[in-house]
């Protein structure tokens, strides 16, 4: 009885009958790669399912009179991208919104743009009437704010279910209480030259009200913990009632299903990390790991033998350890040492000097002192001498020998160079004292400098997918059942075959680009501890000063290269060929990049 009490209270919207394709957008937001999913029904929707969606009559029979009042006459039409970015934000409110999420988030404004679906649509969620442009305000998407707004005409001053319209949802993200974020205070700003430029809220009080919701912070991109990243755990399904009849059991088993597979573990690629859909079944992993092994050089015999096996994956996980932490005085010397703007006076105390940090391998203890009214390049040492030598000359080295990949060298100078206004004080000391590899998987056809030559192979794999799916479509359109796994891995071989030779071609040298991809987990003991120098507050990590076991997950990166073989090379060479393996380098620690991906 209090069930159907329940639902007799719900919005009339509830009780009414959906289309097909709404459910199916309903299901897509729930299940495991729902994104992909609501992309691909956005993509293939008929003209006529679409109008359907548009023309969706929301009823405002609430409960509530007050929320009642706060739904526009531009009520009608249902959109799926309040459920996309209620399911981007909330796995990104802990830590802030990830590149990647916003990326997803943009495909699918501009996808649903494409297809005419009214921005100022919206739907029913959590027993709230929510649109896309308040949803994505209050999650922080500045970027998404802004195409909502400037592409597809999202009317700003339309509120929602629960009192809030785009202005005020920006300042009510819940990532943390006190202060915004970097991304929501862009997303602040967007939202107030949005609505500026509409005349309905005045400049000057905007860019006040934001200003008051900022405090400088300094900012050092670095994750000191002894847990593993979310997303390597794999969260214990919950029990649920199969059998539960009650509307109230079933929305609460639905609950729990959401939130295990809303979990970093399904929806950050688990171990394979950020650019997978999901985090595969363990076999698939395990061939994805025993070809990159093969790629590197070793025989099919020392792989399949477990003792050869942990052999090498012992001297590996050494030589990640010495590699890590290699890579990150590098960084410490080319940044806080060696490369420093005029902007700061640098005061050093590195690992050459002795003293408490003899024992690690990575040493950094630097007080950042800015300078007012210097804007130069020229660095300024402890001992008052310059060093020539500018950011732009170092950032024009050989990308090939440079330990850590130039995105993550970048992120650290523009964290020293944004840093807090007043005195600082950075200390880190690390040593690594064992390692374990997470997940190898290889990236045929593709590195990051082809990638960069030419951009439109990112979507290589993203197109390998799709034109699967339409074969599996085509097929069911046919009367037949869909593709047995000798026609899946045939597809798959024959798309690879092709990648690799435009990987030939496009090289310039006729050698096809391979690159592996090794996630290793590496077990230190660490200082870590950012300190304001003036006031003693402790900004990061922590103030005893006691090394601490740690964990972090640090992403290395090889490009082998292959010459393709053809009928003559065959004949010369007996189809032996050698392949040209390159050198490890880091491409990001700790997810601080979002993988740093660049193969989708």
């Amino acid at each position: 009885r209090r069930s159907k009490q329940k639902l007799q209270q719900l919005p009339s919207l509830h009780r009414q009958r959906k289309s097909s394709l709404q459910l199916q957008f309903e299901r897509a937001i729930e299940s495991p790669g729902g994104i992909s999913k609501i992309l691909h029904l956005v993509e293939t929707a008929t003209d006529h399912e679409i109008g359907e969606l548009n023309s969706t009559q929301h009823s405002s029979s609430l409960s509530s009179s007050s929320s009642s009042s706060l739904l526009s006459s531009s009520s009608s039409g249902w959109t799926p991208l309040v459920g996309a970015i209620f399911r981007l934000g909330k796995n990104t409110t802990k830590n802030g919104n990830s590149i990647e999420s916003e990326r997803n988030l943009l495909q699918i404004i501009n996808a649903c743009h494409k297809r005419n679906i009214s921005p100022n649509s919206g739907a029913w969620f959590g027993g709230h009437y929510h649109r896309p442009l308040v949803i994505a305000a209050y999650y922080g998407y500045s970027s998404a704010v802004k195409l909502l707004i400037e592409l597809s005409g999202a009317l700003v001053d339309l509120g929602d279910g629960e009192g809030r319209n785009v202005w005020f949802a920006s300042f009510q993200n819940p990532v943390s209480s006190s202060s915004s974020s970097s991304s929501d205070v862009t997303s602040n700003k967007a939202t107030d030259d949005a609505i500026t430029a509409d005349g309905t809220v005045d400049e000057t009080k905007s860019s006040t009200l934001s200003a008051q919701c900022v405090q400088p912070r300094p900012i050092f991109p670095w994750r000191s913990s002894p847990d593993p990243l979310p997303r390597l755990t794999h969260p214990s399904k919950p029990s649920v009632d199969m059998h539960a009849t009650d509307d109230v059991e079933i929305e609460k088993n639905n609950l729990m299903l959401d939130e295990f597979y809303l979990s970093d573990y399904f929806t950050k690629g688990g171990p394979l990390g950020p650019g997978w859909i999901s985090p595969m079944e363990p076999w698939f992993r395990g061939a994805l790991y025993a070809n990159s092994m093969h790629l590197l050089g070793v025989s099919w015999p020392s792989i399949i033998m477990p003792w050869t096996r942990k052999d090498w994956e012992h001297d590996m996980s050494w030589n990640f350890c010495h590699a890590f932490s290699n890579g990150v005085q590098g960084m410490i010397e080319d940044t806080y040492i060696l490369s420093r703007s005029g902007a700061y006076r640098v005061e050093t105390d590195t690992a050459e000097q002795g003293g408490d940090g003899e024992s690690f391998d990575v040493n950094l203890d630097v007080t950042l002192d800015p300078l007012t009214g210097n804007n130069g390049d020229t660095a300024i040492n402890d001992s008052g001498e310059t060093n020539s030598k500018t950011r732009e000359e170092i950032s024009n080295e050989d990308e090939k020998y440079s330990m850590l990949q130039s995105h993550l060298r970048q992120l650290y100078q523009s964290a020293r160079n944004h840093s807090h206004p007043s005195k600082v004080n950075i200390l880190l000391r690390t040593i690594p004292q064992s390692a374990q590899i997470e997940s190898m998987f290889p990236i045929f056809g593709l590195s990051r400098s082809l990638v960069e030559d030419h951009p439109n192979l990112r979507h290589t794999y993203r197109n390998l997918r799709q034109g699967l799916e339409r074969k599996n479509k085509e097929a069911a359109t046919a009367g037949k059942a869909r593709l047995n796994p000798f026609e899946v891995g045939k597809f798959i071989m024959e798309s690879l075959n092709e990648v690799l030779s435009r990987s030939a071609s496009l090289s310039g040298d006729g050698n096809a680009s391979i690159t592996v991809v090794a996630q290793v987990s590496i077990n230190c003991k660490e200082i870590f501890c950012v300190r304001d120098v003036e006031s003693g507050e402790i900004i990061q990590g922590y103030e005893d000063g006691q090394p601490r076991d740690v964990t972090h997950l640090v992403r290395f990166e090889m490009v082998l290269k292959e010459k393709l073989v053809g009928a003559e090379d065959e004949e010369a060479e007996d189809g032996e060929w050698e392949m040209q393996i390159g050198r490890w380098q880091i491409s990001d620690w700790d997810d601080i990049l979002d993988g740093n991906i660049f193969f989708t």
